[in-house]
């Protein structure tokens, strides 16, 4: 019986550990223009996760922009595509990585979208810059949903 109940502490002690696992962060950048200048915002990665799929939902309801100007996304590997739907002020990208590679360098921004302010924008002016929680999600090698913890970003 001395072995079986080894056996049993062992189970709760990794069951634990696994339980406290810590979500990786993905963050928006805050970022700096002018008045009817481009301001580009980044999706950084705290630390290396592979993704293979997933969708980012960009809120941009409280910047006063004009416009759009690109969107991108990168992969060490070149093999991350996506589309992005522009409905608004809200930017919804689903993307696809078939070999992981997605998110496996937390040097380089996962997502830049290149947008162009107000020109009547007040100087000092700060808008919020958001993931939205409950439409963004990254899968990982199984196919399986990953936590995240959000952290908004902002533009002045």
């Amino acid at each position: 019986m001395r072995g079986f109940s080894t056996v049993l502490v062992s189970l709760a002690v990794c069951a634990t550990a696994a339980a406290q696992v810590l979500p990786i962060t993905i963050r928006v950048s805050s970022e700096t223009a002018p008045p009817g200048g481009m301001a580009q915002m980044k999706v950084l990665m705290t630390s290396p996760k592979p993704i293979t799929s997933g969708n980012m939902f960009i809120d941009l309801t409280a910047v006063s922009f004009d416009s759009i100007d690109g969107i991108a996304l990168f992969s060490d590997m070149g093999d991350v595509s996506g589309a992005a739907v522009v409905n608004g002020s809200n930017v919804n990208m689903q993307f696809t990585s078939p070999k992981g590679t997605f998110g496996a360098n937390s040097s380089y921004p996962l997502m830049t979208v290149a947008l162009r302010l107000n020109a009547g924008v007040q100087n000092g002016q700060v808008f919020p810059v958001s993931l939205n929680s409950s439409a963004s999600f990254w899968q990982d090698l199984l196919g399986l949903t990953f936590p995240v913890e959000l952290q908004a970003g902002s533009i002045t």
